[in-house]
Order: structure tokens, then C-alpha cells, then sequence
């Protein structure tokens, strides 16, 4: 997979994460395995973090010098919050200072449900806007769990990059209008949930999920089927969608970040419209617990 496509999700630097909760295990050696193949490549490697996300921030700022990383922040704005652009640039400064660096390629809203109120949105769009100016921030994005979130923000706020979730279960953007218009509008996209927080990759139906017996049994014949890996098929569907976009991905080691440089797209085209499911409770994680 190309390095400039692969973002680095940061979730799990300093706290447990995810469907199994896992943790990365030695930081020190994957900085140094990116400072490598940064060198070795002359790319940038792209991190998405968040504030929300535990000390990460100050983790990555004890370990990325001399290294050629851009990025991705999240912020989380609290609507009872009194906001206003010195609140936020305030937040952004702390990313910054935690990061130790001067500017973040993108600043993004954690949460989108803030924009809905007109007065707010302007307060926050005129503070980012601003900060751009200013060269604290690159670019201002928004991440979204529901297209229906785009409706109402998209063309007032006018993000630089929209981050959504796109799986094998999960193919509501795929199979939307929003690909076409994206591309027309040159926006950038970031796809997570890949792999749906590992949940794809278990070869047994987890007890929690056995109410959705008929798609996994469906998936797990699919897999059989075309003699593939979970694994291979996860990545091979994002690849294989007719977008220019950048993949967030977890890891809990530094052999993860090699095997998932290496990958290399199936050359046989695979149709996963079968597996595609509309249940909020197995595609959506925020609805798990």
C-alpha cells in the first residue's frame, strides 16, 4: 500500500482500545520504524489523534523528532461549552505544545452535532478559518458516523477532509451520491473502521454478536468461497472502491505497520455487495456498549 495513503490511528497509543481493547505494546520502536521508512521512502506518514484520545498526544511528542509526520488532530467541542475562537485556539495551541510542533495538517471536529446550531457553526467556522490564517492549521475537517450529518454542514462549513467508516459490513458511503460529489468538489477522505475495530478479523462469532449470526455465517461462506483472508478482503474493498482516499489503521505492533506496507491490492476484482448490512447496532461501534 502506498505510505502516503496510510494514516496511523492512535487510539491505542496510551490506553486500551477498540473491540478487544488492546494496547500498542513499545512506542519507542515503532517511531523509530517510521523515522525509517520515512527516510528510506523520502514520504510522509500521516497520524490521526485526538485529545479524547489519553496522554497520546504528549506520548507523541516524546517520540517523534527528526521525523516527517503529518497531523490529523480531533477536538471535541462540548456543547454546553461557552465557545469562542480564543476557547479554540486555546484547545489547538495545547495540541500543538503537547506534539511539539508548529502546525497540524488538519484540525478536525470530533463530533458534528455542534454545527447543527447556525450561530455556533459560524463561531466555529470563522475561528478555523482563522486559524488557518494564522498557519496553526492546514486544513479543517469534520468526522461523520452518519451521512444523514452531512446534509445540514456540508456546504456552510465546507470541510477540507471528511472522515467516515467504511467496511465490508458497512458500505453506506460506497453505495452513496456523496462519492461522486467528494470527488467533484476535490475533497479528501479518510476511511477508518476498516476492519470494523478488528470485529471482521475474528473467525468466530463473538458472543456479543451472536443476534447477527446470518451476516457473519454470510461472511465467513464469502471468505471461504473466494479463498481469501479477512485481512486481504478488508483492505481489498477499500482499495477497490472507485475513491481517492487515505486509510486509517490501527496497529498493536511494529510487524503490523510492515505487513501493511507491504500489501499489495488483489488483482481479482471481488463483489462485496452481498455482505453489506444497514443494522446501526453491528456497523456502528458508539452503539456496542
Amino acid at each position: 500500500m502506498n505510505l502516503n495513503n496510510i494514516i496511523i490511528g492512535t487510539a491505542n497509543f496510551t490506553q486500551r482500545y477498540g473491540f478487544e481493547k488492546n494496547k500498542f505494546t513499545n512506542l519507542n520502536k515503532l517511531f523509530k520504524k517510521i523515522k525509517k521508512i520515512t527516510k528510506t521512502s523520502k514520504k510522509e506518514i500521516y497520524l490521526d489523534c485526538a485529545q479524547a484520545y489519553g496522554s497520546s498526544l504528549l506520548a507523541i511528542g516524546k517520540h517523534n523528532k527528526d521525523i516527517k509526520i503529518k497531523y490529523i488532530v480531533k477536538i471535541l467541542l462540548n456543547t454546553k461549552e461557552k465557545i469562542n475562537f480564543n476557547f479554540i485556539k486555546k484547545k489547538v495551541l495545547k495540541s500543538l505544545s503537547d506534539l511539539k510542533i508548529s502546525q497540524m495538517y488538519c484540525l478536525m471536529l470530533h463530533d458534528t452535532k455542534f454545527l447543527q446550531n447556525k450561530k455556533k457553526m459560524k463561531i466555529v467556522l470563522e475561528s478555523l478559518n482563522k486559524l488557518k490564517k494564522e498557519k496553526y492549521i492546514k486544513k479543517k475537517g469534520i468526522s461523520i458516523y452518519n451521512l444523514k450529518e452531512l446534509n445540514n454542514i456540508y456546504s456552510t462549513f465546507k470541510p477540507d477532509i471528511i472522515q467516515l467508516s467504511s467496511n465490508i459490513f458497512d458500505q453506506r458511503f460506497v453505495q452513496s451520491r456523496w462519492v461522486k460529489k467528494f470527488k467533484k468538489d476535490k475533497k479528501e477522505i479518510h476511511i477508518r473502521s476498516i476492519f470494523l475495530q478488528g470485529l471482521l478479523l475474528k473467525k468466530k462469532i463473538p458472543i456479543k454478536f451472536l443476534h447477527f449470526k446470518i451476516e457473519f455465517e454470510k461472511w465467513f461462506s464469502w471468505l471461504k468461497k473466494n479463498s481469501i483472508s479477512p485481512y486481504d478482503a478488508c483492505l481489498n474493498f477499500v482499495l477497490q472502491q472507485k475513491i481517492n482516499a487515505k486509510f486509517i489503521i490501527g496497529l498493536n505492533n511494529c510487524d503490523q505497520l510492515n505487513q501493511i506496507v507491504k500489501f499489495k491490492k488483489n488483482k481479482k476484482k471481488l463483489n462485496f455487495m452481498e455482505l453489506a448490512s444497514n443494522k446501526d447496532k453491528l456497523i456502528n461501534p458508539t452503539n456496542w456498549l
